[in-house]
């Protein structure tokens, strides 16, 4: 059973924007990759040599404990970075896993080329690129920041009415006439 965490944002950054023609120069060297439902891209204790870009379709970014129960920690969209944590430490291994819930399309490129282009070719838009890394994990760090506030401090039903109103809040969620 999966416990449910609050979905992630784009990326973009205040006073330094991703801007679409960086984005596209970044995906125009990345290998793009279709994946079917339910196909698991990586796991915990797999070397990290990839950051990954959603284009499209959802997917569960998910912590298994030694008991086999398992946290979602984030529900990645489009618009989402997956992995950039890999590409500033050396030797990093997974910690989590990444399954999609139905078909998406991932952008993805090796950190040893990403690297390599920041510092040569792609040189001017490194800094954009890597605010926008450093925003999406931010915002990752605070959203686990809150839940481990939550699961401290509330009740069990105000943990639940927060995450109701996350849930409402995501890039997932639809307005109803009857409220």
């Amino acid at each position: 059973m999966h416990a449910r965490a609050r979905p992630s944002r784009p990326a973009a950054v205040e006073g330094v924007q991703l801007e679409a023609a960086h984005l596209h120069r970044l995906l125009a060297v990345s290998f793009r990759r279709s994946y079917p439902s339910r196909h698991v891209i990586f796991q915990p204790g797999e070397k990290a040599t990839t950051l990954y870009y959603v284009q499209s379709g959802r997917l569960a970014l998910y912590g298994t404990h030694d008991d086999g129960q398992e946290l979602v920690l984030d529900y990645p969209g489009p618009g989402s970075f997956i992995g950039q944590v890999g590409m500033f430490m050396e030797s990093h291994t997974r910690q989590s896993s990444l399954q999609t819930r139905g078909p998406a399309v991932l952008f993805e490129i090796t950190y040893k080329r990403l690297k390599a282009l920041l510092q040569d070719e792609m040189a001017d838009i490194a800094v954009p690129l890597l605010f926008a890394f450093g925003r999406d994990t931010a915002m990752r760090l605070r959203s686990t920041s809150r839940s481990a506030m939550d699961l401290a401090f509330l009740e069990v039903e105000a943990r639940v009415e927060n995450a109701l109103q996350a849930l409402a809040a995501g890039r997932d969620s639809v307005a109803h006439s009857r409220g």
